[in-house]
């Protein structure tokens, strides 16, 4: 196992994760930011891992499950006060990712592809009723309550219906 220079001490990898892992359990700012995304704190013990490597002149990047941090970060003596920075910029890609495996529609790339199916099929002539036969069970199938779906299909036609308006002069 690799060891690191910090605080004038020699700590490993293992180590590194647990104070880390001290610093977002203990902090009133990391409690907020977790909430804000609607992800429990208690996922950070066993789906979040921090790796200190040489990054090749980067100073971090996170990937799945993983947080990358570069080891001439460890090298400064101040990194647990002065560097946690990195910590949290590469944490809100975690995050993000942890809120889309709980919620295929907080991806807003998922929104983005819908609003565009849907307008794609306006624009060819499909009526409201239609689409909604079409569009509506594949939605509902990611809620549990067919209410958040039904305000979910009607916000996604609106945002198609005014992407299709937008792009109807374009279209004919």
């Amino acid at each position: 196992m690799t060891w690191y220079i910090t605080a004038k001490n020699r700590i490993s990898e293992e180590e590194i994760n647990l104070r880390i892992k001290d610093i977002i359990r203990e902090g009133k700012f990391f409690a907020k930011m977790f909430d804000a995304f609607g992800v429990s704190i208690d996922r950070i013990d066993k789906h979040l891992n921090f790796h200190v490597v040489d990054m090749d002149g980067k100073h971090a990047q996170s990937k799945k499950e993983d947080i990358f941090l570069d080891n001439k970060l460890l090298n400064d003596e101040s990194f647990f006060d002065t560097q946690i920075h990195f910590v949290v910029h590469e944490l809100i890609h975690w995050l993000t990712r942890q809120r889309e495996k709980d919620c295929y529609f907080a991806d807003p790339e998922e929104i983005e592809a819908f609003t565009h199916a849907i307008a794609y099929e306006i624009l060819r002539g499909e009526h409201d009723e239609r689409l909604r036969k079409t569009f509506f069970p594949i939605i509902e199938a990611h809620f549990d309550e067919a209410t958040n779906a039904n305000l979910l299909f009607k916000a996604l036609l609106a945002k198609a219906h005014l992407k299709a308006d937008s792009w109807r002069s374009h279209y004919n």
